[in-house]
């Protein structure tokens, strides 16, 4: 079962995330003149999604790839005991389920789902045998566009597996937060997620994150203040470890 195949039924394409569209890493090179047509041609449609509201179901055969226009979904690996591991957080403009719009296979423990109210630009692309296929000049921009992210995503999920590899709790914690300090180029910043998301994305018990966290306090190693957390110049309790 397909769950976003049925929104295309009845559903009117929407015009109003025109011009947001234009300044998207997946339309790139596209005038925002031309974004209209560039959905047409991809066979586009939106769709609106209440917050906890699955996109794509464990399972589910895809045949749209999509673009968050309003709000945020979460990429989350469900295991055979139900444990639920965060894979990815995507954000406004971030495109998802490329691939598997791609090779038509389901994955049984994959699901997209909303983290807040969304919005969402689902579009066709070609599958693994060929079907789908056209000539239109901004279909060939946007695949080249789709390519480029989807190598992003392939370099975040090697940090993800690079981070569940590491030995300990710290070890994943100081991992995440040094990769963050490196991103965004300052010490202290706010942590995206809640304690819980925190826990789900470095596969570990909310409690002992929240242990460990208190511990890394304590210890000088990092100071807390609401969700912002300041990491502290390397010492006491932290490997020489560099990232």
């Amino acid at each position: 079962i397909n769950s976003v195949a049925a929104a295309t039924n009845g559903e009117k394409m929407l015009n109003f995330y025109t011009s947001f569209l234009a300044r998207t890493a997946v339309f790139k090179g596209i005038p925002a003149k031309d974004i209209d047509k560039a959905i047409a041609c991809l066979r586009g449609f939106y769709r609106s999604f209440e917050r906890g509201q699955e996109i794509y179901r464990s399972g589910d055969i895809v045949s749209h790839a999509g673009i968050v226009v309003d709000g945020c979904v979460h990429a989350e690996q469900i295991g055979v005991d139900g444990k639920t591991v965060l894979l990815k957080e995507i954000g406004r403009g971030e495109s998802f389920g490329e691939a598997l719009c791609c090779l038509r296979q389901a994955n049984p423990f994959l699901r997209i789902i909303s983290a807040e109210k969304t919005k969402v630009l689902f579009i066709q692309l070609p599958s693994e045998d060929g079907t789908n296929r056209c000539g239109c000049p901004y279909r060939i921009i946007v695949l080249e566009n789709l390519l480029h992210e989807m190598a992003r995503n392939i370099q975040h999920l090697n940090m993800k597996i690079q981070l569940l590899a590491q030995p300990t709790l710290r070890d994943k914690l100081l991992f995440y937060l040094r990769l963050t300090q490196n991103a965004l180029h300052r010490n202290s910043f706010t942590l995206p997620f809640t304690r819980e998301k925190l826990a789900q994305f470095i596969s570990a018990d909310r409690s002992a994150v929240s242990r460990e966290l208190s511990r890394m306090k304590d210890e000088g190693i990092i100071q807390i203040e609401g969700k912002t957390i300041t990491l502290m110049p390397k010492g006491t309790g932290e490997q020489k470890t560099d990232f």
